[in-house]
């Protein structure tokens, strides 16, 4: 049987940095994050940014996920290196 992680987050906004993995499952609701990966997944540094919507299209990076879109904008979880923090 596998073991998975369990992250929760609450009041998430704008630049908030969490590590966690993207790879499994991913809820935003609320202003809350749950996140869930298997143990042996590798986690990485992820930045919460707020995209903007162009015509319905916006871009992103690979490792990136999609929280939330409310019109204009979408939220999102960038990796940190791809975001420009990279250490």
């Amino acid at each position: 049987m596998n073991k998975f992680e369990v992250f929760e987050a609450e009041n998430v906004s704008a630049f908030d940095e969490y590590e966690l993995s993207i790879s499994h499952r991913l809820n935003y609701d609320n202003n809350r994050l749950t996140a869930v990966w298997p143990t042996n997944a590798t986690t990485d540094n992820y930045i919460v940014a707020v995209v903007a919507v162009e015509e319905n299209q916006f871009s992103l990076y690979e490792d990136a996920a999609v929280l939330d879109v409310d019109g204009d904008s979408a939220l999102c979880l960038i990796n940190k290196a791809a975001y420009g923090g990279g250490e």
